[in-house]
């Protein structure tokens, strides 16, 4: 699914002024807590899916074009203007690697980690 995806989405793939890749997704949706619309938590869902399956270049596009989009964050990419559950999202993008996810739910944690 996720060839499927990154094809569908890849056309909106640009470059910036400095002519690095970047992501701007066309519309705004919305978003749950705060009810507006704003595109912060597909970001956070496309980073996440580009990490896991191994896309890294492709999820480093869409968080340059989430930073440019979100706003001011507060250092911690906690983004002021839009909802916990978008923040989440986003946060979700950022964590893993790829196969991550796999591993969680296939192996689990260490014992060490429990």
């Amino acid at each position: 699914m996720w060839a499927i995806a990154r094809i569908e989405i890849g056309s909106l793939l640009t470059k910036d002024v400095n002519g690095t890749p970047i992501m701007r997704l066309p519309a705004r949706a919305p978003t749950s807590g705060n009810y507006c619309t704003r595109n912060l938590g597909a970001y956070g869902g496309i980073m996440a899916c580009a990490r896991e399956f191994g896309d890294p270049d492709f999820a480093d596009a869409v968080q340059r074009g989430r930073d440019e989009y979100g706003g001011d964050s507060i250092g911690t990419r906690r983004y002021l203007k839009w909802s916990n559950g978008a923040n989440v999202a986003v946060a979700v993008g950022m964590l893993p690697g790829q196969d991550d996810y796999l591993r969680a739910v296939t192996v689990g944690a260490s014992k060490a980690a429990l």
